[in-house]
C-alpha cells in the first residue's frame, strides 16, 4: 500500500481540495498552492499528480497520459484576473475588466489568474508580509474563477513570458496543468522562451535573487528558442532555500539547466531536463562555454532530485562539482539519465580552483542508459564521505572507464556497457562496473519493455524482476508510479518496481 496521507486542506487563499502529503522543501500543500502562510507547494503534485496518467501510468517514462492537472481554485474575493489585450476598466475584478498585464507590484494574499497571451518578462519582488503567499496561476477551462467575461479560448493555450525572476520570497508560480511522466514536454500552462544574442552571459529563463526562499515553480515549460548563444535555465547563486520545482520542462540551454550556489532544502521532481549545450575551443558561435545539468558552487545541502527524465545533457557532467564548495545530503532517486555525459563528477584538484566535496549522497533506483561516449561511465567523486549508490541500472552506455570513485556501491545492475575508444572489437565494461560489489547483477540485453526509442516515448518498466536489490528506508521505497518497492518480497533494481 502506498504510504500517502490524504488530508483535507482548506485555506482562504485558494479554497479547498484533497491533497497528498509529501516531503518537499517548500512546505505547504501540494497542487492548490499551499497555505497563505507556508510559502508554496509540496512536491506531491495535487490530487491529479499521482494518478495513472499524471505519474506515468503503465507507460514508463513516456506514457500516454496528458499530465497532471491541479485542483480547481475556489475564488471568493481573493482572485484577480489578467488577460493580454484586455480593454475593459482594468480593475482585475473579472475577465471583462481584467488587467492587460501583471501589475508592477502584486498584492500578498491574492491569486492572479492569467489568460492565454504574451506577457514579456515578469519580476516578482513584492515585499514579504510574514509568510503570506502570492499565487500566479494559469487560468484553464476547468479552473478560471468567475464566469463573468470568461471565454473558452482564454484558457486553451499558454501564458508566455520571456523571463521570470523572483526578487522576494513566498511565491507560487503555477501553470496549473501539463508536464511530468506522460506529458514531459507538453501541456504546460506557462511557457518561458527566449534566446541569447551574443557570446556573453545572456541571463536565465528563471532567476532567483540572493536570499529568496519559499518559492514553488510548477507546470512551467522554460526553454531557449535556440542555443546558438549562451542562456541559462534556472539560476540562483546567492543562497536560496525551500524551493520546489515540479512538473517543469527546462531544455535547450547553452549553459547549466540549474546553476546553484548555497542552496538548501530544495526539491526537483517529475520534471524533464534536457538538451544542454556546452562547447570547447573552436565552436563557430561561442567557444569554451561550459555547462552541465546542475552546476554546484558553494555549499548546497539537502537537495532532493527524484523521478525526473534527464536527456542529452552535455558538458562536464549531469551533476558537476566545480570551483570550490561542498554538496551535502543530496538524495537522487528514481530518475532516468539518457544520452548524457557522466552522471556525477566532482573534482577536488589541489593544483586548480576545482575543489568541491560531496558528502552523504544517496543515489538509488536510477536508470543510466545510452551514454554516447564519456570518460567516466559511473560516478566519480574525488573528495567526500558516506556517499552511497544502490539498486541502479547502467544499460547500453559507452565510456572509457566504469570504475567508481568516492562512492560505496552495491546491488547495481550492468548490461551492454562498453568502451569503444582503443578497442577493436569493443571492450565489455560490465564486469568493471560490478567490481567490488558482492550483490551486483551482470546481464545481457535490455531489461526494459522498450528502451530503443526517444526517451520521451520509452517504457522503462522492467520486463522481468531483477535479482533482489537492497531494501532501503523512505523516501527511497516508492517508485515514480507511487508503487511500494519490495511489496512482493523482492526489491527490484532500476527506477520502476516490477509487477502490477
Amino acid at each position: 500500500m502506498r504510504r500517502t496521507l490524504l488530508v483535507l486542506v482548506c485555506f482562504s487563499l485558494i479554497g479547498c481540495s484533497d491533497e497528498s502529503e509529501s516531503a518537499a522543501g517548500s512546505g505547504g500543500a501540494a497542487g492548490s498552492g499551499g497555505s497563505a502562510g507556508s510559502g508554496g507547494s509540496a512536491g506531491g503534485g495535487g490530487s491529479g499528480g499521482a494518478g495513472a496518467g499524471g505519474a506515468g501510468g503503465s507507460a514508463g517514462m513516456g506514457g500516454s497520459g496528458g499530465g497532471p492537472v491541479e485542483p480547481p481554485i475556489t475564488c471568493t474575493n481573493q482572485c484577480r484576473y489578467v488577460r493580454a489585450g484586455a480593454t475593459g476598466a482594468g480593475s482585475g475584478a473579472d475577465w471583462n475588466d481584467a488587467f492587460a498585464s501583471l501589475p508592477t507590484q502584486l498584492e500578498r494574499g491574492l491569486v492572479y489568474l492569467m489568460a492565454d497571451g504574451d506577457y514579456g518578462s515578469a519580476d516578482f519582488d513584492t515585499a514579504p508580509n510574514g509568510t503570506e503567499l502570492v499565487v500566479v496561476r494559469k487560468a484553464t477551462s476547468e479552473s478560471h474563477g468567475t464566469e463573468t467575461g470568461w471565454q473558452a479560448d482564454y484558457g486553451d493555450g499558454v501564458a508566455r513570458f520571456t523571463s521570470v525572476s523572483f526578487g522576494s520570497s513566498h511565491w507560487l508560480f503555477e501553470g496549473a496543468k501539463g508536464g511530468g511522466p506522460g506529458a514531459w514536454n507538453s501541456g504546460h500552462g506557462f511557457e518561458i522562451v527566449r534566446e541569447g544574442s551574443a557570446c556573453k552571459d545572456n541571463g536565465s529563463l528563471i532567476d532567483f535573487a540572493p536570499g529568496v526562499a519559499h518559492v514553488t515553480v510548477a507546470h512551467v515549460h522554460a526553454h531557449g528558442a535556440k542555443y546558438d548563444y549562451p542562456i541559462n535555465g534556472v539560476k540562483g547563486t546567492g543562497g536560496n532555500s525551500d524551493l520546489t520545482f515540479r512538473y517543469v520542462s527546462v531544455h535547450t540551454t547553452f549553459g547549466p539547466t540549474f546553476h546553484i550556489g548555497d542552496w538548501k532544502d530544495v526539491v526537483i521532481e517529475k520534471s524533464y531536463l534536457a538538451d544542454v549545450r556546452s562547447t570547447g575551443a573552436g565552436d563557430p558561435f561561442c567557444s569554451d562555454w561550459h555547462a552541465e545539468g546542475i552546476s554546484s558552487i558553494g555549499t548546497n545541502e539537502n537537495i532532493v532530485i527524484r523521478h525526473n527524465l534527464w536527456d542529452r545533457i552535455g558538458g562536464t557532467a549531469v551533476f558537476a562539482g566545480v570551483n570550490t564548495g561542498a554538496s551535502k545530503a543530496w538524495k537522487i532517486h528514481g530518475n532516468v539519465f539518457s544520452r548524457s555525459v557522466t552522471t556525477i563528477r566532482y573534482y577536488n584538484e589541489a593544483s586548480s580552483t576545482n575543489q568541491q566535496t560531496m558528502d552523504d549522497l544517496e543515489f538509488h533506483g536510477n536508470v543510466i542508459l545510452k551514454m554516447p561516449g564519456s570518460s567516466v561511465g559511473v560516478l566519480a567523486i574525488d573528495a567526500g564521505t558516506n556517499n552511497r549508490a544502490f539498486n541502479n541500472i547502467w544499460y547500453d552506455n559507452i565510456a572509457n572507464t566504469f570504475s567508481f570513485a568516492g562512492v560505496s556501491h552495491d546491488h547495481n545492475y550492468f548490461a551492454e556497457n562498453r568502451r569503444v575508444e582503443g578497442c577493436s572489437p569493443v571492450c565489455d565494461k560490465d564486469d568493471e562496473g560490478a567490481a567490488g560489489e558482492t550483490q551486483a547483477q551482470v546481464a545481457s540485453g535490455s531489461p526494459f519493455v522498450n528502451a530503443d526509442v526517444d526517451p520521451l516515448d520509452a517504457d522503462l518498466h522492467l520486463k522481468a524482476a531483477t535479482q533482489p536489490g537492497k531494501s532501503l528506508p523512505a523516501p527511497f521505497d516508492l517508485d515514480p508510479d507511487g508503487k511500494t518497492r519490495g511489496a512482493d518480497g523482492s526489491w527490484d533494481r532500476g527506477a520502476y518496481e516490477f509487477g502490477p
